[in-house]
Formats: C-alpha cells, structure tokens, sequence
C-alpha cells in the first residue's frame, strides 16, 4: 500500500495509514488463504509492491522463510514504514515505483501487493514489471482489489455515485477489480481470480465513522459541506432504522509464472 498516487484529496500520511489499516482488517481472512495457497512459509525472498506504511510487512516477512523487500514510491509512507520496522532485520524498503522496479529479472520467489493496483494509473505496468521480477515457478499475488461497479448503498444510491466522481476524478479505474485476470493473463501468468464481499449494515457504528470520516476529507471540493451534511444524517436514520446496507466486492487474483 500507498502509492503516490493514493494521497487523493490531500490526505496526510497519517491519515491515509489509519485508513488502509482499517480496510487490511476487512482482507486478512483472504490474506491468510493466499499465503496458503503460494505455501508462503517455504519460499524467499519475497517482494511487497505499494508496501507504504508497511501495514502488511511484517505479516509477510515473519510468513515467509527469509526476507522481505518492501517497495514503495511514497517517501514519507516509507519513513513511516521504516521507523515501525526498525528491529526487524528481515524486512528491506526500497524507495522506488511498483511501474518501473530496480530489480533484475526472476529475482524473487513471489511479488505480492494488496490495494495498490487499484491506485495506480497504469496497472497493466505494474503487473508486468511484478511477473518479470518473479522467478519461474514463482507466484504473482494480488490480495484485494475494489470493484465499484459492485458498489451498493442502499437506499442512499447517491453516495455510490459520488464515490465513482471522486475516483474518476483522480484519474482511476473505479472497475479495476474485474479486470484482474486480463491484466494477470497479458503478464503471462497462469491465473485464479476469486472475489471477498463484506456487507455492513446495522450496528456497524466504527464503520459509519470511518466511512464518514474518509469521505468528508476526498469530497470536500465536489460536494458542499451542506450536502455532505444532510448525507451522513440520511445514513445515520437508515442505520437507525435498520435498512442500510454496504457491499463492495475485493477481488484478489493469483498468478503462477510459467
């Protein structure tokens, strides 16, 4: 996580780290079936891509039989990731983006990264830089990718909407998440894409805060204050009322490289 280009609307580090954090609490069932899955306990080194904060480094290099090379282009999220990380000799940053990495080819046993492809630009590049890095026999892994074309809030159908504006805004495929296995076929990896859905409804009350939270900071220069506003109070008495209802699809796609 935290690529550069995931600092949208002008989040500070601090605030993008609390947010990714909670959203790798919502993956980490799927994490812990892809780590089975590539066996992740027998192979080394092992590659993060878009590793920012590190919020998911530690998992993998303590999983994994030997190091761990954590990549980001973000330098600040890096600082971060490194200063929590300080005593942990078996995790290496690398400041550097997931497009255009300095590694040669088959250097690692597996490149993984979670919620990164679908903040960058290119991910169609990224994806083929992290198969060219990987060894033959090696595993590409994508942990969890949104897909907002599977967006629901019900009944407020506008806040879906709006979520789409801001990440065209931004310069970013909101249906990213289904087209995974494309991108992971033209890398030439033998592929399995499957998909985590969560649905919060009533009695999600960290969730209300953390969703309201986030949004009020990447809105804030396509809705007014008034608008937001009256949103949040129309999702508080569809809460109350016990008729909310939250579903986005996380795809995660796994590659096999030939």
């Amino acid at each position: 996580m935290g690529e550069g280009e995931r600092r949208i609307a002008g989040l500070s580090a601090e605030e993008w780290e609390y947010y990714l954090r909670r959203q790798a609490e919502f993956s980490y069932a799927t994490r812990n079936f892809l780590y089975r899955r590539i066996n992740i306990a027998r192979i080394s080194p092992v590659l993060e891509v878009g590793a920012g904060s590190g919020v998911i480094s530690a998992e993998l290099a303590h999983r994994s039989s030997g190091s761990l090379v954590a990549v980001d282009r973000d330098e600040e999220l890096l600082r971060r990731a490194k200063a929590v990380h300080s005593g942990d000799e078996g995790i290496l940053h690398c400041l550097a983006s997931g497009e255009a990495l300095p590694f040669e080819d088959e250097t690692f046993s597996a490149a993984v990264c979670h919620l990164t492809l679908f903040w960058s630009q290119t991910p169609d590049d990224m994806v083929q830089e992290m198969a060219r890095v990987t060894r033959r026999g090696g595993w590409v892994v994508a942990c969890a990718e949104p897909d907002y074309g599977g967006f629901i809030c019900w009944p407020l159908k506008e806040i879906a909407e709006l979520h789409l504006e801001s990440l065209r805004r931004e310069g970013l495929d909101p249906f990213l998440g289904r087209r995974l296995r494309k991108l992971f076929v033209k890398a030439g990896l033998k592929t399995e894409v499957g998909v985590q859905g969560q649905v919060l409804g009533e009695g999600d009350e960290g969730d209300f805060e953390l969703s309201w939270w986030f949004r009020e900071r990447a809105w804030k220069d396509i809705v007014s204050q008034g608008k937001l506003q009256r949103l949040k109070r129309e999702e508080r008495q569809a809460l109350d009322a016990g008729e909310w209802m939250v579903y986005l699809p996380w795809f995660y796609a796994l590659g096999r490289k030939g």
